[in-house]
């Protein structure tokens, strides 16, 4: 080699070394950089976490200030002085009529609420330790402060909810429980279990797992490749017919060699969040609860473990994240995603469609009287761009559980999409049993919550008003305990390792018609189908939605009635019984219920 090249060579050489230390101590110094910023990171969050604690401990501070006897008694005088100074005022019949109860003596109003059953003194003192730690009479605290401040006598009445749909209440100074008991119960007023407003008292986890705690779980336990869903709150805890699709699907994954982590809002919300505030997480991973986090902590976490493969993310549900989580995590799959059409929380924030939730409106334009109406309108045009602006910005495909769902939302969503039906369940149909009601008293059942918009009004009105010669018994399957009536309450509850309890419990007492009342559009009816398969004839209303879609389509198999007074002169005329008959004519009508396929079902 000649001697100069050679030189050349090592000249190049020594350069190129050098360069690579430089790059070396580059790199050291970067990784330093990144250590200290996760550190201020951490940092960060932790002040963030302490700020907060703080306001919490301020409010905390406010609340027993707002409770203090001095405070009380100056609110008191306050009042009073409101009072007085508005004797003058002519009062409208229905204010006059509230504060007929102001003058009831404590010691009456305490029993009326003690009667009620719906005063659960050992659930008032757990859920206001200032009570108890007071030792003040928790029936008399809530008489006198606590139902106007929205707490709750129980988990199965929502003051707060009470006060918000009887306004006049709170303007009257009457507390909304003992409205309800002399008053409102008579008159129909409805009611909420405690889950309406009493959703989540910690704004924050306890304990946050940040990027890097992450990292070391996702390492050590996600599979080759996994999936990430979300929902509005954890199937590990709660049970419901989205709760047992997510358990399915999860189930799904894990058989294909896929894990799958769930995700869902820590503190859960009826709206979207705001893209601004920090959004709490919590965490499910093949079907273990692994900690709550904060969103940004999750997309780091998922950008530094990028050895798995992310294959999909699946929206079961929207309510309570915000568009920039959503939006960071369709960003690790290329823009892509499933949004599933559970409800139509993507419509309204109002889910079921219930104008003032009380009656189906089928979201009309926003634009109009019927809309402007509603106390959901603000939320509704705050919703409908960040909904269109998801979609546009992404590739995602729409599930639906059903053709009508699909065709419903198509309707009034503002963008063309393609939509896959993809049902949660599905039927397949088996030679009938042999059994047959030929006595001529039938087995007739109401399924599900006993909540209005699920028929429970109807329900009632048909039990209270059926002739007593009649040998027809009523039974209602739930969970919870519905208002008592002329009915037996058989206690059955479904969950994702006791699927088939309904479906056993009406074979087991031999159902012959099942009243599905709904007055909201079903989108995936789970009691229909449960229904169907243990052999029952169906009995609904136009307004079900996926109910009376399917039995248009199958009206051998139950009955679309115009209202209330069609379903009781149903009974009265005992036309049901010659229904029924021929339902049965070769044997009850069952099948198989499967589900987790997500296959088309035969309708």
């Amino acid at each position: 080699m000649n001697p100069e090249n050679k030189k050349l060579d090592e000249f190049y050489l020594l350069q190129d070394k050098a360069r690579i230390e430089a790059l070396d101590r580059e790199i050291l110094e970067n990784q330093k950089v990144v250590k200290r910023l996760k550190g201020e990171v951490r940092e960060g969050w932790e002040k963030i976490a302490d700020l907060q604690q703080n306001l919490q401990n301020q409010d905390q501070q406010l609340h027993e200030i707002y409770n203090s006897k001095a405070w009380k008694v100056l609110t008191i005088y306050r009042n009073l002085r409101a009072k007085i100074s508005q004797i003058g005022i002519k009062e409208n019949s229905a204010v006059r009529r509230h504060r007929r109860l102001l003058v009831i003596p404590i010691e009456h109003s305490k029993k009326l609420l003690s009667d009620s059953e719906l005063f659960d003194v050992e659930y008032y003192l757990q859920h206001n330790p200032d009570v108890r730690t007071a030792g003040l009479d928790p029936i008399e605290h809530y008489l006198r402060f606590g139902g106007l401040e929205g707490r709750n006598p129980s988990a199965d009445f929502d003051s707060k909810w009470y006060l918000e749909n009887n306004p006049d209440l709170l303007s009257a100074g009457v507390n909304p429980l003992l409205h309800f008991v002399t008053f409102g119960k008579e008159e129909g007023c409805a009611i909420k279990t405690a889950g309406y407003s009493e959703l989540n008292e910690k704004n924050i986890p306890d304990k946050i797992l940040f990027s890097d705690d992450l990292v070391r779980i996702f390492k050590e336990k996600i599979k080759t490749s996994f999936e990430i869903a979300l929902s509005h709150d954890s199937y590990l805890t709660v049970t419901g017919g989205v709760q047992n699709d997510v358990a399915d699907e999860q189930k799904m994954a894990n058989r294909r060699g896929c894990s799958y982590l769930h995700v869902y809002p820590f503190k859960k919300a009826w709206v979207l969040a705001y893209d601004e505030t920090p959004l709490y997480l919590g965490l499910n991973l093949d079907g273990q609860a692994i900690g709550e986090t904060e969103s940004g902590e999750l997309i780091m976490a998922l950008d530094l473990h990028k050895d798995k493969k992310l294959k999909n993310i699946l929206i079961h549900h929207s309510m309570g994240f915000n568009l920039k989580t959503m939006q960071g995590l369709l960003n690790f799959t290329n823009k892509k995603g499933i949004f599933w059409l559970h409800d139509f929380f993507s419509l309204c924030p109002s889910y079921h469609l219930r104008r003032n939730d009380k009656t189906y409106c089928g979201a009309p334009n926003i634009n109009s009287n019927a809309c402007q109406m509603c106390k959901y309108v603000e939320q509704r045009a705050l919703q409908m761009p960040r909904f269109k602006k998801l979609f546009e910005e992404n590739q995602l495909e729409v599930l639906a559980p059903s053709q009508f769902t699909f065709e419903l939302w198509q309707s009034r969503f503002p963008i063309r999409m393609e939509v896959r039906i993809s049902p949660p369940a599905r039927l397949k149909w088996k030679d009938p049993s042999s059994y047959r009601n030929q006595s001529g008293c039938l087995q007739v059942a109401f399924l599900g919550m006993p909540v209005d918009f699920k028929g429970w009004d109807g329900w009632m009105r048909l039990v209270n008003e059926s002739n007593s010669r009649d040998c027809h018994h009523f039974y209602h399957f739930s969970v919870q305990a519905g208002d008592p009536g002329n009915y037996e309450r058989i206690n059955v509850q479904v969950t994702p390792d006791n699927r088939m309890a309904m479906v056993e419990s009406l074979k087991r007492n031999k159902i012959d018609v099942a009243v599905l009342w709904s007055n909201v559009a079903e989108t995936f009816s789970q009691t229909l189908h449960e229904a169907l398969a243990a052999g029952c004839y169906i009995l609904t209303n136009p307004n079900s939605g996926n109910i009376q879609d399917y039995l248009k389509r199958n009206p051998e198999q139950g009955m679309i009635l115009e209202d209330e007074n069609s379903l009781v002169d149903l009974f009265k005329s005992k036309l049901i019984i010659k229904a029924i008959e021929k339902y049965q004519i070769n044997g009850k009508p069952q099948a198989d219920l499967i589900f987790g396929g997500f296959d088309e079902i035969e309708e």
